[in-house]
């Protein structure tokens, strides 16, 4: 066997054959999928049938805490779990681009092996194609699974009513962080690893140790909690009101969001469900999930209250906000198109704040450590002017000039326009005899007066914006980080 993938692995010729029956089947061994047939026999399936179909495209396929392999597994085992139905079989397809690794793919397989074998399902049938270099990104896998419903339990959105609980099987944003660690090759110290998990042994003992109590179950992948809440009071036509104090992230990923201003309610999950279930048995439902090992951080998070349809939170200030779709990515806070500084104050010690930056190299400097920054107030990320640059005026998160430290053009009662030649009214310089001062300019907003020349930067996407954090520079300690000059905080 080659030690890569190749075009002619695709191409249904004796490399195909032998990639199938000497690496494939190999780790899928199992007696439906051993004959190689086009299609596997699932025999008699007695009860109502469920089939979902999910694609996975991860990047990087490793990442702390899983791989594209067990993700693929147990997306699909989720999908049915929270339908309220065991997984039977699923089937695997492989897009595999030129000159992948043939370690890489053997990796993927073992690791999907393995989370067949914990999810108690069988790998029924597949297949692989390869594309060429540069059209692909390493592996792809796209997944169908058919699974029978446990107990002839049902999702009934219908069913839901005021008073009934919202339930969280555990901690939020995870996996979405581990894999943007990993990704963009962040220099945060967290030890965040993803939650990849099957769900069918935490949820489907459920149903028939409370029967009818669980109203309604979701998996909160994409667009984390918050869109899947609002898919379910959509569905439901109900209102959620969740406690923002009883949302549950773990530290690590708390201060990562703060650093980088994302909000964990928005962050994928691939090991945690969302139910709304009856109040009165929602506290002893959370303490049979945290029975599981995937559920020993299960909580309660809201409630289900009167009002039209909607997701609403009561906020830490004691207010109440409401929490809709995302319009886009989330942007991390760093504005302007240079390198940025990070600072942020931590605590109050006695003597004055302990200003801190995660820039290597600087006195007091350090890589950024999330756990560190928990309870912190984020001060500012942002552009760092070069010396003589007429933008290096301290402004707020907003781009305004506080209050003093913007240049105004000269008043009426300006000594300057009492005494002496008449003066440029934008430049304070003097007029020539014979010649009209010429008007102000026109201020629209509290910033700093316009700059002939000068257009404003336009913001950065998320690629751009994270590239801010990983730049290179002379002298740091890994050759990750930002340059060691940075703006002052005012």
């Amino acid at each position: 066997m080659h030690d890569k993938i190749l075009l002619s692995h695709g191409e249904g010729g004796k490399r195909t054959r032998d990639l199938i029956a000497r690496v494939i089947a190999r780790y899928f061994d199992n007696p439906v999928l051993s004959p190689l047939f086009d299609a596997g026999f699932l025999g008699r399936i007695g009860g109502e049938i469920a089939f979902t179909t999910d694609g996975y495209v991860v990047t990087p396929p490793f990442f702390p805490g899983g791989d594209i392999g067990r993700l693929a597994v147990c997306g699909t085992v989720n999908d049915l779990a929270v339908c309220g139905a065991k997984a039977v079989a699923i089937s695997c397809g492989l897009i595999l681009e030129e000159g992948l690794p043939m370690d890489t793919l053997e990796r993927t397989l073992a690791a999907m092996r393995d989370a067949a074998k914990e999810s108690g399902v069988t790998i029924a049938c597949g297949d692989t194609k390869v594309v060429e270099r540069g059209k692909g990104d390493g592996i792809f896998i796209t997944t169908a699974g058919v699974g029978v419903s446990a107990d002839g339990w049902r999702p009934a959105p219908s069913g839901i009513r005021p008073g009934d609980r919202i339930v969280l099987t555990g901690t939020m944003g995870d996996h979405q962080v581990a894999v943007l660690i990993a990704r963009r090759n962040l220099a945060l110290d967290a030890p965040v690893l993803s939650d990849v998990a099957p769900l069918g042994g935490l949820l489907l003992p459920l149903l028939p140790r409370f029967p009818g109590k669980v109203r309604f179950m979701r998996d909160p992948t994409r667009g984390g909690v918050g869109v899947t809440l609002n898919e379910m009071a959509s569905a439901a036509n109900a209102r959620l009101v969740l406690d923002e104090a009883r949302l549950p992230v773990r530290e690590s990923v708390r201060g990562v969001c703060e650093i980088l201003g994302f909000d964990p309610l928005y962050l994928a999950n691939e090991g945690k469900a969302v139910l709304i279930v009856a109040g009165d048995a929602a506290e002893a439902l959370v303490a049979a999930l945290r029975e599981h090992p995937y559920g020993r951080e299960a909580t309660i998070i809201g409630e289900v209250r009167e009002g039209g349809s909607g997701v609403r939170m009561r906020t830490l200030a004691g207010g109440v906000r409401a929490v809709d779709y995302p319009v886009g990515d989330q942007l991390p806070r760093i504005c302007g198109t240079r390198a940025a500084g990070i600072q942020w104050i931590h605590g109050n010690p006695p003597g004055g704040p302990d200003l801190r930056c995660g820039l290597p190299g600087v006195p007091g400097g350090r890589r950024l450590d999330p756990t560190q920054c928990r309870g912190s107030r984020l001060l500012r990320i942002s552009p760092l002017p070069l010396r003589g640059d007429p933008l290096a005026i301290p402004r707020d998160r907003r781009g305004r000039v506080p209050p003093g430290d913007a240049p105004r053009p000269a008043g009426r009662d300006d000594p300057r326009r009492r005494t002496g030649p008449p003066r440029d009214r934008a430049t304070h310089a003097a007029v020539p005899p014979g010649r009209r001062p010429l008007p102000a300019p026109r201020r629209r907003d509290p910033v700093a007066p316009p700059l002939r020349g000068l257009r404003p930067s336009p913001p950065p996407d998320l690629e751009t914006a994270l590239s801010l954090i990983r730049r290179p520079s002379p002298g740091s300690e890994r050759g990750r980080g930002v340059p060691r000059e940075f703006s002052v905080i005012r």
